[in-house]
């Protein structure tokens, strides 16, 4: 749920007519006695919006095994880096490596050149097994060395070969473990578990004129549950409109919240969080209580001057930035430290 605090207005003021309403008090409501007055001020006024952003993790991604018998599996929450066992398969270890496919051959000394050797490389060096080793597509001597020196720091046999089943390639260097559908005693070949990038985001739904307001890169503030305020930045902006399940509800526009320090959210769930926007600001901005402002009836408003020992002056203005309940005067007979009748 999306809620905005304040809006952005530029209207053009009208002449003066007898016939005036006050729109802050309803927009067919007679003119309203004087109550009291406010000062008019020259002062900074900035716009922003308040969103509502769920905290979730990226979307989960299937992980598949090869043959055998799952011996150990992880726990959902389980954060597994390079190198670490992921779960295991006939109580042999099968690692986390970094990689975009899987492994469908061994890695071995006569293997033909192809991407998987590069992956397998890329890893090596990423554990402190790369001394002199070429990242590349093609199997060498130190290739085969850099396996065994990492054979030997796990305790394993020095056979120089990684096997589909000696590690699974994920898509991060570190990942969440999101759902375990494995079982244990069960087999392998399959669906095992699913996973996701361990940082946690925010995720804004968009109306179509907050979408327009948002950019990528722009600042925000998130209010944590317990009060404080810590800065974000809007990430990834998803217009919306793709096709779901039913042809009537395309998806609806969304935002990312990227987390300057993701770790003033890890521990606390994944509730909803107050964000707040900066949209548009004015400097030295001739300012008065949105409720001083009357609609004229050809349209355009007006604010009523206080005269001393006479009745209120209607002076026609033009309105700017509305923001924080005071309207900004961008035009008309209007002076700093004139007093206007408000309502209320």
């Amino acid at each position: 749920m999306v809620v905005a605090t304040v809006m952005l207005v530029l209207v053009g003021g009208g002449g003066a007519t007898v016939a005036l309403t006050h729109p802050w008090s309803g927009q067919d409501a007679p003119t309203v006695p004087p109550s009291s007055t406010a000062v008019v001020e020259r002062t900074s006024l900035s716009a922003k919006l308040v969103l509502s952003a769920q905290l979730e993790y990226s979307t989960p991604t299937t992980l598949v095994g090869v043959e055998g018998m799952l011996t150990r599996l992880p726990h959902p929450g389980d954060i597994v880096t390079t190198g670490q066992a992921l779960y295991e398969v006939d109580g042999h270890a099968v690692l986390s490596f970094l990689g975009e496919r899987p492994l469908w051959r061994a890695v071995e000394a006569g293997v033909r050149d192809g991407p998987d050797v590069q992956e397998v490389e890329q890893n090596l060096v990423a554990l402190g097994f790369g001394e002199n080793l070429t990242v590349d597509n093609t199997f060498t001597a130190v290739t085969e060395r850099a396996i065994q020196a990492w054979q030997k720091s796990l305790g394993r046999e020095r056979t120089g070969v990684i096997a589909p089943g000696d590690v699974v390639m994920v898509a991060a260097a570190s990942v969440r473990v999101n759902t375990v559908t494995g079982l244990v005693g069960g087999s392998a070949a399959g669906a095992v578990l699913s996973y996701t990038d361990p940082g946690i985001h925010g995720r804004i739904g968009l109306s179509a004129d907050q979408l327009s307001q948002l950019a990528p890169g722009m600042p925000v503030s998130v209010r944590l549950p317990g009060g404080t305020e810590t800065p974000a930045t809007i990430g990834v902006i998803d217009p919306g409109g793709a096709p779901t399940a039913d042809p009537a509800k395309p998806t609806a526009p969304s935002a990312r919240v990227d987390f300057a320090d993701g770790s003033v959210v890890q521990g606390i769930g994944l509730p909803a969080l107050r964000v707040t926007v900066g949209v548009g600001g004015a400097e030295n901005a001739l300012v008065v209580p949105v409720t001083a402002l009357v609609a004229l009836a050809d349209g355009g408003y007006a604010v009523e001057v206080d005269v001393v020992g006479g009745p209120p002056r209607t002076v026609p203005v033009q309105v700017g930035l509305v923001a924080d309940s005071r309207a900004q005067i961008t035009a008309g007979d209007v002076s700093e430290n004139d007093r206007v009748v408000v309502v209320g």
